[in-house]
């Protein structure tokens, strides 16, 4: 996940620097984040926690600035993921790729609460991955 995840920032910014963490967790603990956090009481399969506003984000890229700056974090439900890749037919460490990537774009802006956000998501996914969790 790690080397994918180096490769999928290479392909978003020209620069580099961008540091962000990844956390593998129970359902319990994405239960418990949801619900603190986005005010659904159920388990997720990913959430992302940015620590850059888009205006931020922005101003690197106008300058191609590498910068050690911490874009976000990304938590990742192991348990629901291994539920989807079975649902799938697709392994877990590709299913656990994919969340990565969801959770990557969410950090950099993208939404997928809407059908024109969500579609320009799904195409960067499937840029990223050559799949997408969109559709």
């Amino acid at each position: 996940m790690k080397r994918s995840l180096a490769r999928m920032l290479k392909e978003l910014f020209s620069f580099g620097g961008l540091e962000l963490s990844v956390a593998l967790v129970d359902e319990a603990e994405i239960r418990r984040l949801n619900s603190r956090y986005r005010n659904r009481d159920e388990p997720t399969d990913v959430l992302s926690f940015p620590q850059m506003s888009p205006t931020e984000i922005e101003g690197l890229v106008a300058r191609n600035r590498s910068a050690s700056e911490p874009l976000g974090d990304i938590v990742v439900c192991v348990p629901v993921a291994a539920r989807q890749a079975q649902e799938r037919g697709m392994s877990r460490a590709a299913e656990l790729e994919l969340l990565a990537a969801h959770g990557l774009l969410h950090l950099v802006g993208y939404d997928d609460e809407t059908g024109e956000s969500a579609a320009a998501m799904a195409e960067m996914e499937k840029r990223l991955l050559g799949r997408s969790i969109i559709g």
